[in-house]
């Protein structure tokens, strides 16, 4: 399967985005006019705000359909969850088809970390953290809507709760997930790489290979392997305080480069 490309806005892509933001935004405001029971119906959209969280072109295609969905008497209807919050039929089934998406998308990465790190679910380990969080997504994605909030919560902190499950949702199921991700791992990559190796033997030619990895998907999936596949040993470029030669040296080699003769600092000097 070839690795996605990150979108590159064009004319006419923002034209089709602008288009399908309109047309919601002028239904919302129609039926503002005319229904006495405001409270459930949508938001307006900002379009730049909507366009600047889109990286691929799967995930435009997906939110012009979803708000070309935004149609018709079904599509309008009141709907009050189990917890009480009452949205347009639509924003319903929009919510459950990304939370189908994201439990699908958790639970594979949740499958990849036992699979590669098995040592963390034996015995009495006390498991990977990732997965944890994830497990705590996951409960989280699950049980949006279900049941009222507890009455121990003021109602504002209820609202900001259900707002912060309805982000998971969006995020984890947006057809995008991967490529916004990957963005913002090799942005927190790169600038931990030139803060922590700068000046060391092999730092420029390293640094050149990383940025020729034009693709962010792409970047990801080769570091991200170097470190599960824990070819790199229990060194974490993500985390790590000082700048060790051997681990610049490494990196080098796992990414098919030939280092520079050079001396190594052990870890612990």
């Amino acid at each position: 399967m070839p690795i996605e490309q990150y979108l590159r806005w064009n004319k006419e892509a923002e034209r089709e985005l602008k288009n399908a933001v309109n047309n919601f935004n002028k239904k919302v405001q129609e039926l503002r006019k005319t229904r006495k029971d405001k409270s459930y119906l949508p938001d307006e959209i900002d379009y730049k705000a909507t366009k600047e969280l889109i990286t691929t072109r799967n995930e435009l295609n997906r939110v012009i359909e979803s708000l070309g969905r935004f149609k018709g008497k079904e599509a309008f209807k009141k709907v009050t969850l189990p917890s009480g919050e009452a949205l347009t039929n639509w924003e319903v089934q929009e919510i459950k088809f990304q939370q189908a998406q994201a439990e699908r998308r958790i639970k594979k990465r949740m499958r990849e970390i036992k699979r590669n790190r098995p040592e963390y679910f034996v015995g009495s380990s006390l498991g990977n953290e990732e997965y944890k969080k994830l497990e705590n997504t996951l409960k989280s994605i699950k049980s949006f809507g279900l049941k009222k909030p507890s009455s121990k919560l003021t109602s504002e902190r209820a609202k900001e709760i259900s707002l912060e499950a309805r982000r998971r949702i969006e995020n984890w199921g947006s057809y995008d997930f991967e490529m916004r991700r990957a963005i913002i791992y090799k942005e927190n990559y790169l600038e931990m790489f030139t803060t922590t190796y700068v000046g060391l033997s092999n730092y420029e030619k390293v640094l050149s290979k990383l940025k020729s990895i034009e693709n962010p998907i792409q970047f990801y999936n080769i570091l991200k392997k170097l470190e599960e596949g824990e070819k790199l040993k229990d060194i974490s470029f993500m985390y790590e305080s000082t700048p060790y030669q051997e681990t610049l040296n490494k990196l080098a080699l796992n990414l098919g480069l030939k280092i520079e003769d050079s001396e190594t600092i052990e870890e612990g000097e």
